[in-house]
């Protein structure tokens, strides 16, 4: 009878224990929200070091990324950072995505095979400058060319014109007078 009532009471903590979980996992999950940064999935917590990433790389703050890192823990440390940017630089990741993870550890002071191929480096390059040959200038000032002027041929026009002539003729009283007569020419 003593055993009849144990398998009794384990059969109903293994059905209990069965709906709780079931109503737990399924029907009514627990949502966490307004967490720490360090309580996230490591996938979530790579894409929170790429938020900050890209924040340095707008920003160029680096005391305020070192403070963003510090909420991550032990995830936001500059050795994370560049194993974060290594790992996405083999996996042929977005290369904007792997530049801005190599600058901020590069930035932290940690090293990289990401930040070797992604940052600029510090060895002045040399370019050739070009060369200039001087054009003689000419002695003698240019003449000018003559250019043709378009030129108006006048037209004839008839014009009037008061020209006195003299006439001599008898007068009543004998004298010779000069008399003025208007002649018009055409």
């Amino acid at each position: 009878m003593v055993v009849q009532r144990l398998a009794w009471v384990a059969l109903g903590l293994v059905v209990g224990l069965s709906l709780g979980l079931f109503y737990a996992w399924l029907i009514d999950p627990v949502e966490y929200y307004n967490t720490d940064p360090a309580d996230l999935r490591p996938d979530l917590r790579d894409d929170y070091l790429l938020l900050i990433a890209m924040s340095h790389d707008l920003t160029g703050d680096l005391a305020r990324a070192r403070a963003r890192l510090a909420t991550l823990g032990d995830a936001g440390t500059p050795g994370e950072i560049a194993a974060q940017s290594d790992r996405l630089y083999h996996a042929g990741g977005n290369a904007e995505t792997v530049r801005v993870l190599a600058l901020l550890s590069h930035a932290l002071g940690a090293q990289s095979e990401a930040a070797v191929a992604h940052l600029p480096t510090d060895t002045p390059t040399v370019t050739a400058m070009p060369t200039f040959t001087r054009t003689p200038l000419p002695t003698t000032p240019p003449t000018a060319t003559p250019t043709a002027t378009p030129t108006t041929t006048p037209t004839a026009t008839p014009t009037r014109t008061n020209t006195p002539t003299s006439t001599v003729g008898p007068s009543p009283t004998g004298a010779r007078h000069w008399l003025f007569l208007p002649v018009i020419v055409k």
